[in-house]
């Protein structure tokens, strides 16, 4: 777990991997008290086998014309569980304040349990809250193509699954990190 109390215009960027646990909790709180105080915390996660992963992440913006961003990216296969609870809170005395949270999950599994909540509580006039979660397969006509390319399907798979990880896992700064992440995703795929 996180946690952060960020004054006036504070920054925090936190970019997390999720990889390889049997369980993981995992979660971020932070109160966004002083003016023009920033939180950007992008998530990249691969839940395979029977791993299960609960995450809860939450912004508290108490101050004028604070900025939260929540990106979360991931791949679920086999039999795996995931439960993801997002929440900003826009607290009174918060104006020209924005929240946006995005979950986006790639299912490569019938098996698998996604659940996913985001959630705005507003008690402020001028501010913007933006949520959403998107969640799906791969497009079959676009593993076709990949096919009809001499791409195999569990290649194809792994292509696309890394590429949407990858934009995320690249921007921690160790690079013995971001290389065993890449090779956990990969390894994911390997028949």
């Amino acid at each position: 777990d996180i946690g952060a109390v960020q004054n006036e215009k504070a920054k925090l960027t936190v970019i997390r991997g999720n990889f390889g646990s049997a369980k993981s909790w995992i979660g971020i709180q932070t109160d966004l008290r002083g003016g023009a105080s920033e939180l950007e915390s992008q998530l990249a996660y691969m839940a395979r086998g029977s791993q299960m992963f609960d995450i809860n992440d939450i912004a508290r913006q108490h101050g004028k014309n604070t900025l939260s961003n929540f990106n979360t990216q991931g791949v679920m296969l086999d039999s795996s569980y995931k439960n993801y609870k997002g929440t900003i809170d826009l607290i009174r005395g918060c104006a020209g304040s924005t929240g946006n949270e995005l979950e986006d999950v790639l299912l490569l599994s019938d098996d698998v349990i996604n659940k996913t909540t985001p959630l705005i509580l507003c008690d402020e006039e001028d501010v913007v809250g933006n949520h959403g979660a998107t969640l799906g397969k791969i497009d079959p006509g676009l593993l076709f193509y990949m096919q009809s390319r001499g791409i195999n399907e569990a290649a194809a798979k792994q292509l696309i699954a890394s590429g949407k990880l990858y934009r995320i896992i690249s921007r921690i700064p160790d690079k013995k990190i971001t290389e065993d992440a890449s090779g956990y995703i990969d390894r994911a795929f390997i028949q």
